[in-house]
């Protein structure tokens, strides 16, 4: 898989890309196991749900990001 910002998705998201153009907030859910709750992370700044909120900040400049963390572990 590509990284960076030339890197493809394989899954058209059509609400997001709406939201995208459309420039409103845009609020993610991290759905997961420990790895999105954190644990194993240096800091909170080092999670999942931080990581993707702080590159979608950084391609999305100018929008409002939220990503919201439900684990789904019990």
């Amino acid at each position: 898989m590509a990284r960076g910002a030339d890197a493809a998705l394989t899954a058209p998201l059509p609400h997001v890309a709406a939201k995208i153009r459309g420039g409103g907030d845009l609020v993610v859910v991290a759905l997961g196991s420990s790895s999105t709750a954190g644990y194993g992370a240096s800091s909170l700044a080092t999670t999942y749900p931080s990581r993707l909120g702080a590159e979608l900040e950084a391609r999305l400049p100018g929008r409002r990001i939220k990503v919201l963390e439900r684990p789904t572990s019990k």
